[in-house]
């Protein structure tokens, strides 16, 4: 019987209808639909059954036995649990490579070879892991995996079950993709013909560029004067040793010194206020009897050389965070508060008190002392003053400037003061950008004031916890619509601060930036307008501009965070060109000088598909300025900005003081 499974050609020819069914149901057209994706109908009688696994490398083309054959036709196939579209399939690596895997052992202890190619492994050069059927060609004999040569179906049929059989048969006269070629002709439209002419396409246009490029050099070097080489070789070399020998020459401590950054001139005095007798006398007796009472009682905690006391709102600084003694301020306080407020006519009433006791000097061994520093907390309101009373001895308070010398405080007093009993000097929050005030340690010698009660320092600040998220919008007007304070259009009671006008960029004023948690660049587009740039050189300039007002304002508040917005293109085509320049150079210049201290804020989601600012963003008929649901839009972004930097500044302050091996459960 011919193993071929077409029939013997004694048989006797059945009708049209019977050979059609005798072929759709016959092995080899059963095998067909395997190796396109397709598996044969299944009766709901059939139970599965259970085959054993080899690897399908083992597959030879040879004669299928008669009663191999005879069984495939009478017999129903039967799906395997192992076929991947059984219910009952498991994963499961199907084959075991034992034996390759202990030769690839063997290999990895041996120096790399380049092996020569043998046709017993497929032209991709990689193992399958016994994942897929090898197929021989019957005229080379090269061996292929199924995916490699388009029978990536093939794969879904197990070894050992009737497929397999009918497979081979299929496989006897098959012939791989190098040796087989069809006898009809490639129609114009299909799509390999098409890339092959795209490609064709391709080589002729570089080929003719290259030509083209050739030809351009050629000519070029022909019209070229000769240059002696030589005599430039010899001119680099004497350069060089010329640099080489003023580097030697050079000692290190003659170093280039660091550029300083111009700092705007300072308007705030060291004291915008002295008063005497600022307490009446039945408030002063109230207010002295009442310090004396809390040192009698033990109430001062000591601090390196003084007493301290706090009443009021809780007001931390470097080297004291305890809380206050009570968050309400006793009578004595609260009146003389009012008449500290009254007659210094301060912009915001005090609400937090830190009372200094310093002892005076009877022996050897007691000293007292107020280190010098500044008063630059973030929760003190910006635009506040600080007010000190005074009541016992006479104590100088000197002021040295932060800016004198450089980066270092002056050594220098540039002003003092030395406040009577019953006095008070007053400092703007201001002014604690630019002097740092203290008062110098004193021994028993140096005593300067018979009364032997030592001095009580009542200094008044107005402090909120809120004011830690402070912000100042600098900006055009743009920004004008923006509001501060609480309710409806505001930015929030947890976003305290204020806009201030910058119509230019050379308009924003650092010092206006003092005592702000956050401070917010959003300016520019007056200076972009196509009128006011004649060149890409003004542009230029312009973001120097920027550069040195980033630089004073991070000198003058070292511990504010910069936001600088990008400017928002309008829906004017040529100014937008000046935009997109000036955006890009800014965001240039934040990478490269301020290390990521300085966030750009970008402004893509205020653009429509066509890069322009969205209609819908823009007042009624405006082309460049917000309207009422942009500005709101803007508002939102800037708090989520905000917000965002904050937690990563907790984060990372979390970070820095976890002690080293303790880590959250």
């Amino acid at each position: 019987m011919s193993p071929s499974g077409r029939g013997a050609s004694s048989q006797k020819k059945k009708p049209l209808a019977d050979n059609k069914a005798l072929r759709r149901n016959s092995p080899s057209a059963m095998a067909q639909k395997a190796v396109l994706g397709k598996r044969p109908s299944k009766s709901p009688q059939e139970q599965p059954e259970t085959s054993v696994l080899k690897p399908p490398g083992n597959l030879v083309i040879e004669k299928i036995s008669p009663n191999l054959i005879s069984a495939l036709e009478s017999s129903n196939l039967r799906e395997s649990p192992s076929s991947p579209m059984s219910p009952l399939y498991k994963s499961f690596p199907p084959f075991s490579r034992a034996e390759e895997s202990a030769e690839e052992l063997e290999i990895q202890d041996k120096p790399t070879v380049k092996q020569r190619a043998s046709k017993s492994d497929c032209p991709c050069r990689s193992t399958s892991d016994g994942k897929e059927w090898k197929f021989k060609c019957t005229r080379c004999f090269q061996h292929w995996h199924a995916s490699c040569c388009n029978l990536k179906g093939a794969n879904n049929i197990q070894h050992d079950t009737p497929l397999e059989a009918s497979l081979n048969m299929i496989l006897s006269e098959w012939l791989c993709p190098w040796c087989f070629d069809t006898s009809f002709p490639r129609p114009g439209s299909s799509m390999s013909a098409k890339m092959d002419n795209n490609l064709k396409s391709s080589v002729d246009y570089s080929q003719n560029i290259q030509a083209i490029s050739d030809a351009i050099s050629n000519a070029v070097g022909n019209s070229m004067p000769t240059v002696e080489i030589v005599s430039l070789e010899t001119r680099l070399k004497k350069l060089s040793q010329e640099i080489h020998e003023f580097q030697q020459s050079r000692s290190p401590s003659e170093a280039p010194p660091a550029t300083e950054i111009p700092l705007p001139k300072c308007t705030e005095p060291p004291v915008c206020d002295y008063l005497v007798d600022v307490l009446s006398a039945e408030i002063l007796k109230e207010v002295t009897e009442f310090l004396l009472e809390s040192q009698a009682s033990n109430k001062f905690i000591p601090k390196n050389g003084r007493q301290v006391l706090k009443f009021g709102e809780d007001y931390s600084y470097t080297g004291d965070s305890d809380p206050p003694l009570s968050p309400t301020i006793p009578a004595p306080l609260a009146s003389a508060i009012d008449a500290v407020t009254s007659k210094c006519r301060l912009t915001h009433k005090p609400n937090s008190i830190l009372i200094n006791y310093y002892p005076p000097s009877v022996d050897t061994t007691t000293s007292s002392k107020l280190p010098f520093h500044s008063d630059d907390e973030s929760e003190i309101i910006a635009n506040s003053e600080i007010a000190t009373i005074s009541i016992g001895d006479v104590r100088k308070v000197c002021f040295k400037c932060i800016y004198e010398t450089g980066n270092e405080a002056s050594t220098e007093y540039v002003h003092s003061v030395s406040p009577e009993s019953n006095s008070v000097y007053v400092m703007t929050r201001s002014s604690q950008a630019w002097y740092r005030h203290g008062i110098d340690e004193t021994g028993p010698a140096e005593t300067q004031s018979s009364v032997q009660t030592g001095r009580f320092s009542i200094t008044l600040r107005t402090v909120s916890k809120q004011f830690s998220r402070s912000c100042i919008i600098m900006g055009d007007s743009n920004t004008k619509p923006i509001k501060f304070g609480v309710g409806t259009g505001t930015l929030g009671q947890s976003f305290p601060g204020e806009r201030v006008k910058a119509n230019k960029v050379s308009a924003i004023d650092p010092k206006l930036c003092i005592g702000y948690s956050n401070v917010i660049l959003v300016c520019g587009t007056n200076d972009l307008r196509v009128e006011n740039v004649q060149s890409p050189g003004d542009i230029h300039q312009l973001v120097d501009i920027l550069h040195l007002k980033i630089q004073q304002i991070q000198k003058l508040c070292p511990k504010a965070k910069l936001f600088v917005t990008a400017v928002l293109p309008s829906r004017l085509p040529k100014m937008n060109k000046n935009i997109m320049a000036f955006n890009s150079l800014v965001d240039e210049m934040l990478y490269s000088s301020f290390n990521q201290t300085v966030w750009h804020l970008g402004v893509g989601h205020f653009l429509d598909g066509k890069g322009l600012l969205a209609m819908k963003l823009t007042r009624n008929g405006d082309e460049i300025h917000l309207g009422e649901l942009g500005i709101a839009k803007f508002v939102r972004c800037l708090k989520q900005w905000v917000y965002v930097r904050e937690r990563q500044e907790r984060v990372r302050q979390r970070k820095a003081t976890r002690p080293v091996g303790v880590y959250p459960t």
